[in-house]
Order: structure tokens, then C-alpha cells, then sequence
């Protein structure tokens, strides 16, 4: 069971704490975008990067916003 008890008693990772993700950083987003423009990063990185910054939540953000604009 990956997500147990650790040796000695001290706490495993959980499922909880995983989810929680720091918000999109249009910055940082910008930042690994222009490294795939430039080719200064391969594509798997730049995905990842992209991924890990957060691109699907700020996605998601704006269709809820735009969504919620329109039915207005």
C-alpha cells in the first residue's frame, strides 16, 4: 500500500495532499510557451513544464469565466 505509514511511524504521503496544487502562474506559463517558440526546450519538457504550471487549471478558469459571461 503506496500511501501508508512510513518507517518509525512518520506520516506517508496522501491522496489530500497531492491534489492540492498552487495556482497557474500565467508567468511562468509564458515563460515555458516562449521556450517552445524559441526551440531552446525539448517538447516532452516544455508539456511537462506546462502541465506543472498549471495550463489546465487556467484553461479551465477561463472557459468557467467566459461561460459565465455569455449566459449572463
Amino acid at each position: 500500500m503506496p500511501w501508508s505509514v512510513g518507517p518509525g511511524g512518520s506520516p506517508g504521503r496522501n491522496l489530500a495532499q497531492m491534489d492540492q496544487r498552487p495556482a497557474p502562474d500565467p508567468a511562468k506559463l509564458l515563460a515555458d510557451w516562449m521556450e517552445w517558440e524559441t526551440g531552446d526546450t525539448p517538447p516532452g519538457r516544455v508539456m511537462s513544464n506546462l502541465k506543472t504550471h498549471g495550463l489546465r487549471d487556467l484553461l479551465e478558469e477561463l472557459v468557467a469565466s467566459t461561460s459565465s459571461s455569455s449566459d449572463a
